[in-house]
């Protein structure tokens, strides 16, 4: 006997246990199951939503943890690359780089956590779709003690996510009932270890994530989907492009440079080999510093309609520009070339493939080639001032260094001046490079004698230790330096590999996982 030789009643019962993905597989495979099941819009809603979360379509889940944004994994790794969201307006899987923020790391717009009841859930499909409508409106009509409830369950999660073992209020933990503060006193709370009270926090946030997270993933829609939909105006702060050409924020990443965020992997265009680290040039005086967070922004072309990410406008815009309309906010970013934003200048905005297709590859080219030049030029300037920087900090701009070796350190800085912003750094040269390095061993025969004398007691810092942490960094900023010498008469030479890159398909991308 075959399942369709069974009594209706039989079929439906079984039918009403199957997944969504089953469901509509099964609606498929004959005319008799397609007016049995008669799949409705939510039906495909519901198998889309569960396609997300297989590894063979959406990839892994990504765990987000509240308490300090901690994302694994990165961003910046290559795992982003392969995964996936559902779009419920266009029925489609997309990048991460079609939605923002909200829609993909909201609890409930996110994919459900591993272990969630969420990702076994059963379609809701019933044999008389009036049942199932029933059920639908009895999940969304809630008692007074289901409010409640909620309510309850919604405050502990925010003290979960929001409070620091140390700064945890025993009040709010028994306000809101949270399991495994309850019974104790306040001297036995009191005598927890931070590591303790931490761990009850997270699982208490993992429980409520288990049956909140991905609930209303049905309403998650892409961005052109919104943008279609009239949901993206701009801001009242001014954010948010214009009508016509919205720009949204997107993720945030780490990157090492200006040159890295306006200008990715166009060292795999240049015969100039990247160094294999990133130079500490952000800030002077955090010397451990290599990379900063980058927000990145995806804005609408209004000539091919597609989004994309603000480094590929087609527009001589300084790298520290944010999409302002309008706004008083945006008068504090105007000097000199940066350029705020209005209306009717966002209007004018294309991708580079627009740009370069009304105005020809050689505009396109001759754009390119300004900004770059003027990005390379700002990072060698940061390069300098680091090798220079550590001097200023720690050898000349102190009132404690005893007196007898000022004059020696003066005539030690009038020898070997260092450099200035401006021209002067970008007109640096090898032997201003070699004076550096010598003005750091002269420096280290003048603190060994110093030593000798007994006369350390004014350093703030190991400077044993600081002389050869700032040697390694002179050696990696004179790399640096090279290299960015190498791409800048590169790049005059054959400005042409500017276009290439800029019309490639991937040579934009910031890594494969970002956007």
């Amino acid at each position: 006997m075959t399942i369709e030789e069974l009594p209706v009643e039989i079929q439906c019962s079984i039918l009403r246990l199957l997944d969504p993905v089953s469901l509509i597989a099964i609606s498929q495979t004959n005319s008799h199951f397609r007016r049995l099941v008669d799949p409705q819009r939510r039906h495909f809603v519901e198998r889309l939503l569960a396609q997300e979360c297989a590894a063979e379509n959406g990839g892994l889940h990504p765990i987000f943890r509240a308490r300090d944004n901690l994302l694994s994994p990165a961003y910046s790794e290559d795992e982003w690359s392969d995964l996936r969201w559902a779009c419920t307006g266009c029925m489609r899987l997309l990048h991460h780089r079609y939605f923002d923020n909200h829609m993909i790391l909201r609890l409930r717009y996110r994919k459900p956590v591993p272990g969630s009841a969420i990702l076994g859930a059963v379609s809701t499909w019933e044999s008389d779709p009036r049942l199932s409508f029933s059920s639908i409106q009895k999940q969304k009509t809630k008692s007074p003690d289901d409010v409640t409830e909620e309510t309850t369950l919604r405050r502990r999660y925010a003290v979960c996510v929001t409070s620091a073992p140390d700064r945890l209020s025993f009040r709010d933990v028994q306000e809101c009932g949270m399991p495994g503060f309850q019974g104790l006193t306040t001297a036995q709370f009191n005598g927890m270890a931070p590591a303790a009270k931490q761990q009850l926090l997270d699982d208490n946030a993992l429980d409520y994530e288990l049956t909140r997270c991905g609930s209303k993933r049905h309403l998650r829609k892409c961005l052109e989907c919104r943008y279609i939909a009239g949901q993206l105006k701009p801001r009242p702060d001014g954010s948010g492009g214009s009508l016509r050409v919205p720009m949204i924020a997107s993720r945030a990443i780490w990157l090492g440079s200006t040159l890295d965020r306006c200008f990715p992997r166009i060292h795999a265009y240049l015969d100039a080999k990247k160094p294999a680290f990133n130079a500490k040039v952000h800030p002077v005086r955090d010397t451990t510093v290599r990379e900063r967070l980058w927000s990145l922004f995806m804005f609408r072309c209004p000539g091919c309609t597609r989004w994309k990410e603000v480094r590929e406008l087609g527009k001589d815009m300084y790298p520290a520009w944010r999409p302002l309309v309008n706004s008083e906010l945006a008068k504090e970013y105007r000097s000199g070339y940066l350029e705020y934003m209005t209306e009717s200048f966002a209007d004018t905005l294309r991708c580079n493939a627009c740009y370069a297709k009304a105005n020809g590859r050689q505009k396109l080219v001759e754009m390119l080639l300004s900004r770059i030049l003027s990005l390379i030029d700002n990072h060698i300037e940061l390069v300098l001032w680091r090798m220079e920087g550590e001097w200023q900090m720690r050898c000349l701009e102190t009132d404690t260094v005893p007196k007898q070796y000022l004059p020696e350190l003066k005539r030690l800085q009038e020898r070997h001046p260092g450099f200035e912003h401006g021209k002067n750094a970008r007109r640096a040269t090898d032997a201003d490079i070699a004076g550096l390095k010598q003005r750091l061993e002269l420096w280290k025969g003048i603190w060994h004698r110093m030593k000798l004398n007994g006369h350390t007691g004014w350093a703030t810092v190991d400077l044993d230790e600081w002389s050869a942490e700032w040697a390694r960094d002179v050696d990696e900023c004179e790399i640096t330096w090279k290299w960015l010498k190498a791409c800048k008469a590169e790049v005059e030479a054959k400005p042409d590999l500017l276009a290439d890159w800029a019309l490639s398909e991937n040579g934009t991308s910031v890594s494969n996982g970002a956007v």
